[in-house]
């Protein structure tokens, strides 16, 4: 029991949102909810570049401002872009995303977690290729977004 408190000492800081242990006989899992987001401007997941210049003056906006957001990993393991290895890419650069669409999987020892969109907008680049080990937090893709 005090090995299991430790465990969830260790996960209870981190990003991580759930663990499983098997050895023999002995079966763990634990799952908590995500970490509440943090105040504007301190979240990492969210972090914005801007793709715009600064306004001219005298100048017309023609168009609403455009900001690229990446698509982070979820976790440390493989990233895989497409389904199947016969299959073509969930999405290429280019590709138009809605929020929450998934647009990759990353694995680790035979644990799938999608990767998803966290917001709508066009593919600007694809950072990682189809079967290369990422680590958590990892660029994954960029999407430009308009506000």
């Amino acid at each position: 029991m005090s090995e299991i408190k430790e465990i969830l000492k260790i996960i209870k800081d981190t990003d991580i949102t759930g663990i499983r242990v098997e050895s023999g006989d002995f079966k763990f899992a634990a799952k908590r909810d995500a970490a509440p987001s943090s105040p504007e401007g301190n979240d990492p997941a969210a972090q914005e570049t801007s793709d715009v210049s600064a306004p001219v003056p005298g100048a017309v906006a023609a168009e609403p401002s455009k900001k690229r957001m990446s698509i982070k990993s979820p976790m440390v393991g493989t990233f895989f872009n497409a389904p199947a290895p016969d299959r073509p890419p969930l999405v290429i650069k280019g590709n138009h995303v809605e929020y929450a669409q998934k647009v990759g999987v990353v694995e680790a020892m035979k644990i799938l977690k999608d990767v998803v969109s966290p917001v709508k907008g066009v593919i600007v680049e694809v950072l990682v290729e189809n079967n290369t080990p990422v680590e958590y937090g990892r660029e994954l893709f960029l999407v430009e977004t308009q506000e």
